[in-house]
């Protein structure tokens, strides 16, 4: 090979390199002044500055801060007449925020187990109080200071010490008269039966078991899915928790407190009632709890969407 030859390849060589180096820093910049950015790629910049260049965020909207949250938590969980749980309401509450928020989780919501699908009613059924909170924790994002479970009986004691709950039927609800229960049922007559109408009915101790067990002519109650139990327990829970002055009246502190089944010690029943009972004078906000629907034996059910709804939670609590 000649000594010219060899210059001339060396000098090709060289200048394909100085153009790719070249081209390798140009091309990209180029590149992004046609297309623009790609949108796959996360901006690295602040989507709000101040004048001193420093990110500027709402106080307002900021999430509440784990370590320094004063809030506790609250779980009321209603039984029908047959010991089935047919409501589950969480809380949230804070004094000195004075927030509180509250979600109705529908007790017919599916959880998934195995390669199936169970309803919570089904799923805590026979459950203690440990369990039924650890599985509500993990669909709400929070910890649950106390848990409150009322059956039927204990509702219907709730409705008369209250002494002012009313409901909507949305039909009619027949049971027997409990003076006629030692009857043989074979010579019982109507006259024997109570008849209530559907429409607004006023509550007490005797007829809110029978109500909660009830169910629409021809459904199964064992797969009915306790819509209007639960629709009547937060019924009873949000006229109750409304009453500022319940708060602080001790002895009825301390009768409610023994008609349910609690990990709650009365002292701290007594502690936190001032705020439990704050529901009409606190910021209050109803959550509906987040779900979607998945196809399950030939049938739809609504399975919980657990990271939108613990977001839409948390962002109630902190007042977004």
């Amino acid at each position: 090979m000649s000594s010219a030859f060899r210059n001339f390849v060396l000098t090709f060589l060289l200048a394909l390199i100085v153009f790719g180096l070249v081209a390798w820093r140009v091309l990209p910049a180029a590149e992004a002044a046609l297309l623009g950015p790609d949108p796959t790629e996360e901006s690295s910049e602040p989507s709000d500055t101040t004048s001193d260049g420093e990110t500027s965020e709402d106080p307002g909207t900021q999430p509440v801060d784990p370590e320094t949250d004063d809030g506790f938590s609250c779980l009321f969980v209603g039984k029908n007449g047959s010991g089935r749980i047919c409501s589950l309401i969480f809380t949230r509450v804070s004094e000195s925020r004075q927030r509180y928020i509250t979600v109705d989780i529908p007790a017919s919501t599916h959880l998934s187990v195995g390669l199936g699908y169970a309803p919570l009613y089904s799923l805590l059924a026979g459950k203690d109080i440990a369990a039924v909170t650890a599985t509500v924790s993990a669909l709400v994002g929070y910890d649950i200071d106390y848990c409150f479970i009322a059956d039927a009986e204990a509702e219907g004691q709730i409705a008369a010490l209250h002494g002012d709950m009313s409901v909507t039927l949305p039909y009619a609800v027949r049971y027997l008269s409990p003076e006629f229960a030692v009857i043989p049922e074979e010579d019982r007559s109507e006259e024997h039966y109570v008849t209530i109408p559907a429409g607004n009915v006023r509550l007490n101790g005797e007829n809110t078991p029978y109500i909660l067990d009830a169910v629409p002519n021809g459904q199964n109650a064992y797969t009915y899915d306790y819509s209007l139990q639960g629709t009547i327990c937060f019924s009873i829970f949000d006229q109750l928790f409304a009453r500022r002055d319940i708060g602080d009246n001790t002895s009825l502190l301390i009768e409610l407190a023994e008609c349910v089944e609690t990990n709650a010690e009365i002292n701290d029943v007594i502690r936190r009632a001032p705020a439990m009972f704050s529901k009409s004078s606190y910021a209050y906000q109803n959550v509906s709890y987040t779900t979607v629907t998945r196809s399950f034996e030939g049938s739809v059910v609504r399975v919980p969407d657990v990271f939108a709804a613990i977001s839409a939670i948390q962002s109630a609590y902190a007042g977004e």
